[in-house]
């Protein structure tokens, strides 16, 4: 439910104490602010401190509120400072002040904050938040009698009256209009939304004023046709319809009633809805807002309270249904008059209609409603309802039709037709009630104030008279005027006898009270009316505002695009004061979208929302005469004959008065364009920070156009005044072209050369010398012509140079002279720390120059050492190197190596090899260790021999550096045995040394005797088996 969700607004007492501690001053008092001039005649601006934009002002007299992003501030005009600023929680979207001269500041913000500060200090007296924390869209404090109101209304369609009384807010509650009641409200009206709110200006002098609350006026959200619903705000009506046929009442029925065969009757009941003049749309889609009813009783629902009359007409027609032709018409007309209470619906009982006719057409003209015939009734395509609240009794008391009162504003269809079906959707608004001058006629008829609207390309005027009430003008309400163009301005003067509107094509119209004009024109019927009498177009953009100052005598109109334009009103025709090209014009300030900010004051101030510059008017409204001025330079060849150039730089136009400045604009493509009045004006050219002396400026009525010329001389800058072009002949003879020279002396990259170099300016009849300091070197005095230059650096840290150089007018090409650095022979080596010798493995070597600004020198950033050495040429300066491995991971690479080159020679970058742990294992041929073997280490490469001997496990450990190694193994009775390893690539290794003979017979002497013995006793037995066969042989043979 919205009811839980929308909470209502907190107590006011406890916000009172409770939040005014977040809004806070955030400024220094009395701030100084800078400023300047403009183009046009004593407008000049005040320039808030860095990035700050305000986006809302209000002025009044000798100040200015000005609102932005979180801040409202009050200027003082006269000393041009800020004398006083306030923090608000959000942006603020809501500035108004309750009269002029004002009294209390109120503050409306994005997220909902609401305060109400005293414009003497800006000091918050009440602070609150709306009941969403949504955006406020209007925030007023108005008077009723000796009290105040004060009037918010927040995005949420929320309208809150509150009681006002010397600062505070009463404690009892308030009153409000919206879609749902709030806790903390005393009474109210809902169910209907509010979209725009305005208090009445009530005018007690041409500029004091304050807002009065005894009449506001309130934009809902109900649009005709509405829903067909009864709620708190929504009412209806119901009513029976009968006839009078021969002096009796019969029911009004509808349909066919079939007589015979080829008889039948037809009824048809119609009725509309009558408020003021015109019928009321009850639903969409219908030419005329008459509506057929089904049968005799009527009901309407969704009617705005408020006071109409109910019309109806009934139809009875007798037809040939063969032969299709009407036998006979009768026609029955009668209306009656209602009041729709809220939340109501009104039991009318019974309605009589009369015979009044034959024929449609005379039973149309013959029914008079609210003095109009039927037929003539207004036919809207919507209709609008807007609240007139008198905010006197509220909110303790009220009472609908006294306190609240409705107005149904129609929409045409030709509006509708053009896109505009909510009038809430204005571009301006005014409610405006005059106490000194008021019109004549506006007593006689009851008016005491008007609202105006500008909506779209029309302009509605409303009358309204005492209390809440439409006063009868003699015409359907409001009075509208079409305007061809969307409405942008709107402004009614404080005695209400003229309104003056600004449309998107840049015209302004004035409106005038008909009976005021000393003619009135003829053709129109009622005179209590406004009346189109003049126009005048200020710009091709829209108007932006329009301001009645001086008491009514003069008419300000400014425009979108920055343009502004004065107006005599004391004169029957309008004549501009301000002239400009093309035409009648409006000044074109080029300042963009600004606006009047003083509507009721005497001080004419301007605004541009979104901008840092507040503009006023220092010096008293004049005439303004269009001033073009072509700015030229003379210039000479190098032969010294003499032409005019278009100046290339900041060249800005000062326009003195009594030593003041009273205008100041640009040089734009070589021509500025001033507004001045007629008079004699001192003028000054200021060009590349050179000022010239004043020269007597006329200025005469009408177009002024005038030709200076530039004459720059060595320390100065001289202007002179052209009327006929030959005059230049003289002038350029007056003067010898000769300029000041100066020097820039840059390295490569752009930076100052702060070491001294001797400049030499060598021509055909003179030589000038100077020596440099700080990279900047100055000549004076120096004729035209072509020199050559010699650049010599005394410290020979960098090249020499040798060029032509041209001296004109505009100084010298080229100004800036880069040298380059001296290069110097080096060859940068890696050498081995350890045996001092080229590293022969290669690296890659990435430098760095230290010195700033070194990115343009040409110099190799990285390159590749082989063989320990690389030659090249660098710069003079301190160096940065980064090595990195191309090679075997022999060497320990150093960090942060730096080196300086000053002169040629070598640069040593010393590398620690790499320490390998090398393990060698000595064993027999029997795989046995060797213990004690001597071992002896020479790198091949020369720088190390070492010797050591084996453990018990026939082991050593050898700490070798990279390289080829010879080894020698040595140890009794064993053969020496020599081994060739290569580190890092070998770092473990088995070697084998062979036993000598002595050691092999000491180690078989077992297995020899073994061998020798069973050896003998072969060659015994062998003997003896001879000895025996020989025995034998000779026994048995």
């Amino acid at each position: 439910m919205r009811r839980c969700v929308i909470l209502g607004l907190l107590v006011i007492i406890i916000l009172q104490f409770l939040i005014l501690p977040s809004s806070s001053n955030i400024f220094p008092m009395n701030m100084k602010l800078t400023g300047g001039s403009t183009n046009v005649y004593g407008l000049n601006y005040i320039e808030l401190p860095g990035n700050l934009k305000y986006y809302s002002l209000i002025s009044t007299r000798d100040y200015a509120i000005i609102a932005g992003e979180g801040y409202i501030a009050k200027v003082n005009i006269n000393t041009e400072s800020i004398e006083r600023a306030l923090g608000v929680i959000g942006n603020v979207t809501s500035l108004s002040v309750d009269s002029n001269p004002p009294e209390w500041v109120t503050v409306g913000t994005s997220l909902g904050e609401v305060i109400v500060a005293s414009f003497k200090d800006l000091t918050p007296k009440t602070s609150f938040y709306v009941a969403s924390r949504g955006s406020v869209k209007s925030a007023y404090l108005a008077r009723v009698g000796g009290e105040e109101r004060l009037i918010v209304l927040d995005n949420m369609g929320f309208l809150y009256v509150m009681k006002f009384i010397r600062g505070v807010l009463s404690s009892g509650g308030w009153f409000e209009v919206g879609p749902v009641r709030h806790r903390g409200a005393l009474i109210g009206l809902y169910d209907v939304n509010i979209l725009r709110v305005y208090p009445t200006i009530y005018f007690k002098d041409w500029v004091a004023y304050f807002n009065s609350g005894e009449k506001i006026i309130a934009f809902t959200n109900v649009i005709l046709p509405a829903t067909p619903i009864v709620n708190s705000f929504l009412g209806g009506l119901r009513a029976q319809v009968y006839y009078n046929i021969s002096g009796l009442l019969e029911p009004s029925y509808t349909g066919l009633y079939r007589v015979n065969e080829n008889i039948t009757i037809e009824r048809r009941l119609y009725y509309g809805v009558v408020y003021e003049s015109i019928l009321l749309p009850l639903s969409l889609g219908r030419d005329i807002n008459v509506y057929e009813a089904s049968n005799y009783t009527i009901t309407i629902l969704g009617l705005p309270p408020q006071k109409y009359t109910i019309l109806s007409l009934y139809e009875v027609r007798v037809v040939d249904t063969v032969k299709r032709i009407i036998i006979k018409s009768s026609y029955y007309a009668g209306y009656k008059s209602f009041e729709v209470k809220p939340g109501l619906v009104t039991d009318m009982g019974s309605l009589e209609l009369n015979y009044c006719g034959s024929t449609l057409s005379s039973c149309l003209e013959g029914t008079i409603v609210n003095g109009i015939p039927f037929n003539k009734l207004d036919n809207p395509a919507y209709a609008q309802v807007l609240l007139l609240i008198d905010t006197s009794r509220l909110p303790e008391i009220y009472e609908y039709g006294v306190d609240i009162k409705t107005i149904i504003a129609p929409i045409s269809r030709e509006m509708a037709d053009r896109g505009i079906l909510n009038l809430a959707n204005h571009q301006v608004a005014m409610l405006l009630r005059p106490k000194l001058g008021i019109p004549t006629g506006w007593a006689d008829k009851g008016i005491e104030s008007i609202l105006a609207i500008g909506i779209g390309e029309w302009l509605l005027i409303y009358y309204l008279g005492e209390g809440l009430s439409l006063v009868d003008v003699g015409y359907t309400q409001p009075q509208i005027i079409y305007l061809g163009s969307r409405i942008t301005a709107l402004e009614v003067s404080p005695d209400s006898k003229r309104i003056y509107v600004g449309v998107s094509n840049g015209t302004i119209y004035k409106l005038s009270w008909l009976m005021d004009l000393p003619l009135i024109p003829p053709h129109i019927p009622n005179k209590a009316r406004y009346y189109m009498s003049l126009s005048l177009v200020v710009d091709s953009t829209p108007i932006a505002s329009i301001v009645e100052i001086y008491g009514g005598k003069l008419t300000l109109a400014t425009s979108m695009s920055g343009r502004i334009q004065l107006i005599n009103l004391e004169e029957s025709i309008w004549h501009p004061l301000w002239r400009s090209a093309p035409g009648f014009l409006g000044l074109d300030t080029r300042l963009g979208s600004i606006i009047a900010g003083s509507r009721y004051s005497d001080e004419v101030i301007l605004y541009s929302p979104g901008s840092n510059k507040i503009y006023l008017f220092n010096q008293p409204l004049k005439a303004l005469n269009p001033v073009f001025i072509r700015v030229l330079m003379i210039d000479y060849t190098l032969e010294g004959s003499w032409l005019l150039i278009d100046p290339i730089g900041d060249i800005s136009v000062k326009i003195k008065e009594n030593n003041a400045i009273v205008a100041e604009t640009r040089v734009s493509n070589s021509t500025a364009t001033l507004y001045l009045p007629q008079g004699l004006f001192n003028l000054t050219i200021n060009f590349e920070g050179r000022e010239s002396k004043s020269i007597l400026f006329p200025v005469t009525i009408g177009f002024n156009e005038a030709l200076l010329v530039l004459i720059p001389q060595p320390g100065s800058l001289l202007v002179e005044l052209i009327r006929e072009l030959n005059e230049l002949n003289t002038i350029a003879r007056l003067y010898t072209p000769r300029v000041n020279v100066e020097f820039k002396i840059r390295d490569v990259d752009g930076n100052p050369i702060l070491s001294p170099v001797r400049i030499t300016l060598i021509s055909e009849h003179a030589t000038y010398r100077s020596t440099s300091s700080n990279g900047l070197v100055l000549f004076s005095d120096v004729p035209l012509g072509i020199y050559k230059l010699e650049a010599l650096p005394l410290d020979r840290s960098y090249e020499s140079l040798s060029i032509n150089v041209k001296v004109t007018m505009r100084g010298v090409e080229p100004s800036i002279l880069i040298l380059k650095p001296r290069s110097i022979n080096v060859t940068i080596k890696l050498i081995d720390g350890t045996f001092n010798t080229l590293v022969q493995e290669p690296f890659k070597l990435k430098i760095e120059r230290l010195e700033p600004g070194s990115h343009m020198l040409d110099y190799p950033r990285e390159f590749t050492v082989t063989k320990g050495s690389y030659k090249t040429s660098l710069p003079p300066g301190t160096y940065k190197v980064i090595l990195t491995l191309a090679g075997r991971d022999i060497y320990e690479v150093p960090r942060d190596l730096k080196f300086i080159v000053e002169a040629s020679g070598e640069v040593i970058i010393k590398l620690k090899p790499k320490v390998y742990n090398v393990v060698l294992e000595v064993r027999d041929t029997w795989s046995k260790p060797v213990v004690d073997a001597i071992i002896k280490v020479i790198r091949v490469e020369g720088g190390l021999e070492y010797e050591t001997t084996t453990s018990e496990n026939g082991l050593t450990s050898l700490s070798l550096p990279h390289g080829t190694y010879d080894i020698t193994i040595e140890k009794r009775w064993y053969k020496k045995t020599y081994k060739s390893i290569t580190v890092p690539e070998t770092l473990e290794d088995k070697i084998v040394v062979e036993p000598t003979l002595p050691l092999l017979t000491l180690k078989y002497s077992p297995y020899l005797l073994v061998a020798g013995g069973a050896l003998v006793a072969i060659i015994a037995l062998i003997r003896i088996k001879r000895i025996v066969e020989e025995k034998l042989r000779e026994e048995y043979f």
